[in-house]
């Protein structure tokens, strides 16, 4: 009689693309050997990185970084819709940004 062994299917990973990783599954988990080796994978499965929230954080963390007067410089240029550039520089300990308009 022929032996009977459990399908194996693949890991049960999603990358962020929607395309499901084709690795084996490792042991006894559901996932391959490389997904099994990620500890924060739960977390990673529910934080979105496109959320509303996720933006705020970013937001806070680049005011706390900049300070409220390059972020207000900053904003205004974009909504200006004006031509140039934004910089953003590391001068040892100081960070600095600039915007500099071009004439259009």
């Amino acid at each position: 009689m022929k032996e009977r062994f459990p399908a194996i299917n693949g890991c049960k990973a999603v990358a962020a693309h929607g395309r499901r990783c084709v690795q084996t599954p490792f042991m006894t988990s559901p996932f391959c050997w490389h997904h099994t080796a990620r500890t924060d994978r739960d977390a990673l499965r529910h934080e979105n990185m496109r959320s509303e929230d996720h933006a705020k954080v970013s937001i806070d963390r680049i005011v706390h970084i900049l300070g409220d007067r390059e972020v207000t410089e900053i904003a205004e240029f974009l909504e200006s819709g004006d031509q140039g550039e934004i910089r953003i520089e590391r001068r040892g300990d100081q960070i600095v940004a600039r915007t500099e308009r071009t004439a259009s």
